[in-house]
């Protein structure tokens, strides 16, 4: 049995906590600890308790404040909040080693916790794997200074995992190290034969952050492209962030307000699930993504998928056929999907089948199985 460190800036803070990324991290924590000793350094958040299910918690003193994923490099508090991370994880990083025994670190996102991976085998010399998840290499890695950072952390981890096809090619791209294609996946429970509500109307629904990369303003400027026949249509949005009152108020405006219901954050997983089994589409209009985890959640449940042509998300959609894609940012020709969605019914059932083949292979047993299996390696 190993004493398994996950280093990481994003975790929840219990197990019913489900708003974020930090959900995987979380699930894939717990399936670890099923056989291993699993130990976890993150920034500290509010309730956040020194144990969640089987897993041990470090939580490590920041600046409050926004998410470290929100924070802009631009502005100067976030520079000082940034500042703060490293200064709190590099004091707690010897404790949480020696204290928990660590043989292994794994890395979720190759930046910001790479660094400590990085510092930790230079000066303890524990091995780390970093698994990156998307915006350390989308985002980051494409910013000066933190580009030879990343590159750094890469090079020097015993192995290198990516959760989406393009981010992989991406990372062996930037590191030259080969980087492994692990997808994640949450223990969301299979419910594909759910009764949908009889409420006579194509319900679409989009699950995730409201910020830029996700694309949310994209779907409602879709949507109001499509408004004289919404009438057909029930909109959810489920999520929280920096463009959740300025949708709103659009929507007001472009006259949606009654055919869009705004959820905002959602705790409950089992509402969420819901939502989309519920669903006759689930949209994905991000502008930049990797795989996100609603993808395998929606397939898990025997929602179609309508996405962005991103990499992998037109592959996955393609190689499972389970949805339909469209151009990137382009709302317009979203907009004409939507419009044919009513006389779409055969191929969405067609496609509401085919989600059980992909749900299969978006097993976070899987993937924490294949984890170990590298891990055992070195």
């Amino acid at each position: 049995m190993k004493n398994i460190g996950i280093i990481t800036h994003n975790f929840p803070t219990s197990l019913k906590d489900r708003q974020n990324a930090g959900i995987f991290v979380n699930d894939i924590a717990q399936e670890l600890a099923e056989s291993e000793k699993v130990f976890v350094l993150t920034p500290i958040e509010n309730n956040r308790a020194d144990k969640i299910g089987k897993v041990k918690i470090t939580n490590f003193v920041v600046t409050k404040g926004n998410k470290l994923g929100s924070l802009r490099f631009w502005n100067p508090i976030d520079i000082l909040k940034f500042t703060a991370f490293f200064i709190g994880g590099m004091y707690y990083l010897p404790l949480f080693i020696k204290k928990n025994k660590i043989s292994i670190n794994i890395v979720m996102w190759a930046f910001p916790s790479g660094v400590f991976a990085y510092i930790a085998k230079k000066i303890f010399g524990i091995p780390y794997v970093v698994w990156c998840l998307g915006s350390d290499i989308y985002v980051y890695s494409k910013k000066p200074i933190l580009k030879q950072i990343i590159e750094r952390v890469l090079s020097n981890a015993d192995f290198v995992f990516a959760d989406g096809i393009d981010l992989a090619e991406k990372t062996t791209e930037l590191s030259g190290k080969k980087c492994i294609f692990i997808p994640s996946a949450t223990k969301a429970s299979f419910k594909i034969n759910m009764v949908k509500e009889k409420i006579n109307k194509i319900v679409l629904t989009f699950v995730g952050r409201m910020e830029s990369v996700k694309g949310p303003d994209i779907l409602l400027e879709a949507l109001f492209l499509v408004r004289n026949d919404l009438s057909k249509y029930k909109i959810n949005f489920i999520g929280g962030g920096s463009l959740q009152v300025m949708l709103r108020q659009k929507a007001e405006k472009y006259g949606l307000g009654k055919q869009i219901n705004f959820y905002g954050n959602v705790n409950d997983f089992q509402k969420i699930s819901n939502v989309i089994a519920g669903s006759d589409w689930l949209v994905i209009p991000s502008r930049s993504d990797s795989i996100p985890l609603v993808f395998s959640e929606a397939m898990k449940v025997g929602t179609p998928i309508i996405a962005s042509n991103l990499p992998d998300l037109k592959y996955l959609v393609n190689k499972y056929k389970v949805g339909v894609t469209f151009e990137k940012e382009n709302f317009r020709q979203l907009a004409n999907l939507i419009v044919q969605l009513p006389n779409q019914k055969k191929k969405r059932n067609r496609f509401s089948k085919n989600t059980i083949v992909a749900a299969g292979d978006f097993n976070i047993n899987e993937s924490a199985r294949k984890i170990m299996d590298f891990i055992n390696k070195i």
